[in-house]
């Protein structure tokens, strides 16, 4: 039954707005601040992926009667680290891969803060997913 409400998406041309402004706020935020919400991404995203690989290597005896659904299995808790990135809104590179280029298209920020931001995230991100596995390494 359809309500009388407005509508609770947007229009192609409003995302493409939505997105725009995104990366003139990403541009105008600090890049120490850049940098530390793409390191906790990057360790959130490991969290994602080591609950997968938990669930598929824990399935030993699902996994030889049907592989299947241990596959399945694993795949529905990987979002869990991208649900939390996005939750806290955090710095992820795929999601500044694609906000950021529509910014400088439109000549909303300049040119050199798209490689700039994108170096920030990517090494956050590494760094912060390499913290991750040194911390299981130095606890396991």
């Amino acid at each position: 039954m359809a309500t009388s409400g407005s509508p609770s998406t947007l229009r192609p041309a409003q995302v493409a707005v939505a997105m725009v402004e995104a990366g003139v706020v990403k541009h105008k935020t600090r890049a120490d601040k850049v940098f530390f919400k793409a390191f906790l991404a990057g360790a959130m995203l490991s969290f994602g992926g080591l609950l997968s690989e938990i669930i598929q290597a824990g399935s030993g005896g699902i996994n030889s009667s049907n592989p299947g659904l241990v596959k399945i299995l694993g795949g529905a808790v990987f979002p869990v680290g991208l649900v939390m990135i996005v939750l806290q809104g955090q710095e992820l590179l795929t999601s500044n891969m694609m906000v950021h280029p529509m910014a400088v298209l439109k000549g909303a920020i300049p040119w050199w803060s798209l490689p700039l931001n994108w170096v920030i995230v990517t090494f956050g991100n590494l760094i912060g997913s390499l913290f991750f596995a040194a911390i299981l390494v130095k606890c396991a």
